[in-house]
């Protein structure tokens, strides 16, 4: 997976340029298609923000047809 810039500073939430970046991944083809994504508690620790962050992301992009969620 690619880098992950998050700007604190923003007035852009946290969840939401985490979305886009992710969702940035896939377009770009950095993330391939069926690449596991990072687990939740390991991409929060990594950009060091709360694990609900990253949560939330990854249901937002799941909700938008962008990536599958497993049980």
């Amino acid at each position: 997976m690619n880098r992950i810039w998050i700007s604190r500073r923003s007035s852009i939430p946290v969840r939401e340029q985490l979305s886009a970046q992710i969702l940035f991944g896939i377009l770009s083809r950095r993330i391939a298609p069926a690449e596991r994504l990072p687990s939740v508690r390991d991409l929060a620790r990594r950009i060091d923000v709360h694990p609900n962050t990253v949560s939330a992301a990854y249901r937002d992009l799941a909700a938008r047809g962008w990536v599958k969620r497993e049980a």
